[in-house]
């Protein structure tokens, strides 16, 4: 499937908190000098304890919502988490296994595919790094303009 997208405004939020690659080495038992040298990671944001979604421009409004597909119960406890019925997403990985980084855009493409997506629905497409961040991605789909 081709699609072509385009992008009318961006924006983006930032958490206050900081973890260093001290702190991360600690939490993980990797070495500090595998962030600081091999990745380059010195320090980055992370949401405090009471910084939230909604916060972040999450407005469990939401249409569809499609995160990384690397464990069923995981993917459901998110969608609870945020109020997102199971009819408002895509769940790939009992057909294709986790993806990797494409997980969510993959399940996007085959619900614009199946014709599930209207012109104006908000959707979330959110991913993990690791673990250590989530990153979402919030658009108002428009279909497609020839």
């Amino acid at each position: 499937m081709n699609l072509t997208v385009g992008i009318a405004s961006l924006n983006y939020y930032i958490p206050s908190g900081r973890i260093t690659s001290e702190e991360m080495a600690k939490k993980s038992n990797i070495p500090e000098w595998v962030f600081t040298e091999k990745i380059g990671i010195r320090r980055k944001p992370i949401a405090a304890r009471d910084e939230h979604p909604t916060e972040m421009g999450l407005k469990k409004d939401i249409d569809f919502l499609f995160t990384n597909q690397v464990k069923k119960s995981l993917s459901y406890k998110i969608l609870k988490a945020v109020g997102v019925k199971e009819e408002q997403t895509y769940i790939s990985l009992s057909e294709y296994g986790h993806l990797g980084s494409v997980d969510n855009l993959f399940c996007l493409a085959r619900t614009i595919e199946n014709k599930k997506i209207d012109s104006g629905d908000i959707v979330v497409l959110a991913s993990s790094a690791a673990g250590f961040s989530w990153a979402a991605l919030i658009v108002e789909y428009l279909g497609f303009v020839n």
